[in-house]
């Protein structure tokens, strides 16, 4: 290569070099943050005329205005002010009575920004692209929204935080990319004639206080087409498709006896807001792709059932919120199931809980009670953290990552019992937790069965004499009574003294008392006749070369009298192996335990009765037929 030609490239890089830096500087030097100071005068900028108070664009401005003086009209002449992705388009801190009109604001990070500000007017503008949010009203009162198309923003279009006593009207707030309105602790606000379209929450409330979720919010307003219900002080409404053809969003803020069936709530911060609302019932509604499909706030004694939750960031949340009841819904395929937080006395059962980053979380809630549920293939199945003395009975928790999980914020007290915990990568994590009881469950083919941390947490793993299943214990059961004769260690402070031998079932029956069995055996048809005071069951083997098996029964006395009882297998063509109806009696139950050859057989419990008995209804079978003989002739 020449040296001329190693000149002339050297030259052109640094040509190329020189024009980047100067084309750098123009856009700098072309981006001006323009102030209109206290005494009225412009700065930064050739394209903003003042006629006393009021300030008119005469052409398109690249940069931002900061507002020092109140009471102005600032008039946008349909002109634009454009940013470079950050920064506020106009920025107002403590000022009153300014007006912001026909401007098309964009490419900010916020379009409009008011803080501290009251008695201000934005009006007939187009806020739209900006990468964070259109208008934002932080501490600010009495001010008005009106005719403005809000679109296309990067998080939300609106944003109201602690600011009351405001007024919208005649919006078009569409296609921003997470919120239409967020209305975030705040009070007293107005909303007539607004659209919100196509924005993934179109509408969102949030606050903890009765007064921040009062407003005055009509039915002119529309959520995707669909008015928007938003009912204060009402009592004894049924709100279904009957009653309310379309509905965009409802909320229902203080009120009393409501019925909200068959709809379908989507598409918002919340797809059913219940604040300060009691004896209420939420029935077999599709609630789908919200921020929070239910939310409760301070509600009590309302009944949940049979609704459809998913694809929700929150399918329900509980805050500061007691004795309700929450059964058969399908809670699936949102990022928490049901989240308790600061609440008591909750019932959860019969609910499908699937496919949720996080099935139950239980926040600093207490004296709750989780039964009957299936609890399958969430990332958590259910968490405590900082939450005691609730109880968990009769759950399925099967294919989750955790299955239970206590911590990181200690849990203490809660009761976990007669639950099946199955294939999941952990059982159950303590960390940090004590003083809680696991007794009944089923631990089967979990990866890792349970696990404790640190090791000096001690917890309780059984309850008079009997503790839990647990699959792979490898000890014997040489006196026959169903519980093994050596522990099962969990860590070196936490072990099952009484592991059972098989796994625990509970039956209920027709007088509401239910018997418990721990069986080695597959157990169907389980029936209880009040008439004659006999079970009757069926056992099958669980292996094909299983060849022994046991049942080891706990009976109420309500149900068969705590006298002799005997057991009768096939109709006593099968011998009863290892029996003994006399394992223990604490005066309200009694055990018993026998085991039998395997293969299927069905299974009675009886009750013996006394010779004294026995010669009784002898006397009076006699008696009767004499009587009959008698009659006859």
């Amino acid at each position: 290569m020449s040296r001329k030609l190693v000149s002339l490239t050297t030259l052109t890089i640094i040509l190329i070099g020189l024009l980047g830096v100067a084309l750098e500087f123009q856009m700098v030097k072309a981006y001006e943050t323009i102030y209109i100071r206290p005494d009225g005068s412009v700065d930064g900028t050739t394209k903003i005329q003042r006629y006393g108070n009021v300030y008119t664009f005469i052409g398109n401005i690249n940069g931002s205005i900061v507002v020092e003086r109140s009471n102005i009209i600032i008039d946008g002449a349909e002109y634009t002010l454009q940013g470079t992705g950050w920064g506020n388009g106009i920025y107002l801190s403590g000022r009153n009575n300014v007006t912001i009109k026909n401007i098309e604001i964009r490419k900010f990070s916020c379009g409009v920004n008011l803080y501290g500000c009251s008695n201000s007017t934005i009006s007939r503008s187009h806020v739209t692209s900006n990468s964070f949010q259109g208008v934002l009203l932080d501490s600010s009162f009495n001010n008005i929204l009106s005719e403005n198309h809000i679109t296309n923003n990067g998080w939300r279009g609106v944003k109201l935080l602690h600011s009351s006593n405001n007024t919208f009207s005649g919006n078009d707030i569409m296609n921003n990319t997470y919120q239409g309105v967020q209305l975030h602790l705040t009070s007293n606000n107005t909303f007539s004639e607004n659209m919100m379209n196509d924005n993934k929450y179109n509408f969102d409330v949030w606050g903890h206080e009765l007064h921040h979720f009062m407003h005055s919010i009509d039915v002119s307003n529309f959520v995707d087409g669909k008015p928007l219900h938003y009912l204060v002080n009402q009592k004894d409404l049924v709100i279904s498709p009957a009653t309310h053809q379309q509905i965009g969003y409802l909320a229902l803020i203080n009120c009393t006896n409501i019925t909200v069936e068959g709809l379908n709530l989507t598409n918002n911060g919340q797809g059913l807001l219940f604040v300060y609302t009691n004896n209420s019932r939420i029935t077999d509604n599709n609630i789908t792709n919200n921020d929070y499909g239910v939310w409760f706030e301070s509600s009590f004694g309302n009944n949940v059932c049979g609704n459809n939750m998913r694809n929700n960031d929150y399918g329900l949340w509980l805050g500061s919120s007691s004795n309700n009841v929450l059964c058969r819904n399908n809670i699936t395929d949102n990022h928490y199931g049901v989240w308790p937080y600061l609440s008591f006395d909750n019932i959860l059962s019969g609910n499908n809980i699937r496919s949720n980053s996080y099935g139950v979380w239980f926040d600093s809630s207490f004296d709750n009670a989780l039964f009957g549920n299936n609890i399958e293939r969430n990332l958590f199945g259910v968490w405590f953290c900082g939450s005691s003395n609730n109880s968990l009975s009769g759950n399925n928790i099967e294919n989750n990552t955790n299955g239970i999980r206590l911590g990181f914020d200690p849990s203490f007290g809660n009761v976990f019992v007669g639950n099946n915990i199955s294939k999941n990568d952990v059982g159950v994590k303590l960390l940090s937790s004590s003083n809680n009881e696991f007794y009944h469950n089923n631990f089967i083919n979990n990866s890792v069965q349970a696990c404790n941390y640190p090791s000096d947490c001690s917890n309780l793993w059984g309850d008079c004499g009997e503790g839990n299943y647990w699959s792979d214990y490898e000890g014997a059961d040489i006196n026959h009574d169903g519980i093994g004769d050596s522990g099962y260690e969990i860590t070196e402070n936490n072990a099952d003294h009484h592991p059972l031998m098989g796994m625990f079932h509970s039956f209920n029956t027709t007088l509401g008392h239910h018997v418990n069995v721990i069986s080695n055996s597959t157990i169907e048809d389980f029936r209880y006749f009040e008439f004659n005071r006999t079970i009757k069951m069926h056992v099958l083997n669980m292996t094909g070369d299983q060849i022994y098996g046991f049942c080891r029964i706990c009976i109420p006395h309500a149900l068969i009298n705590a006298g002799d009882i005997s057991v009768i297998i096939d109709d006593g063509l099968t011998p009863v192996l290892h029996q003994n109806y006399d394992l223990n009696d604490n005066f309200t139950h009694k055990w018993i335990y026998f085991g039998y050859q395997h293969s299927t057989h069905e299974i009675e419990v009886i009750p013996e009765f006394s010779s004294f008995l026995i010669s009784l209804l002898f006397m009076m079978a006699a008696l009767l037929a004499v009587i009959a003989c008698k009659r006859k002739h």
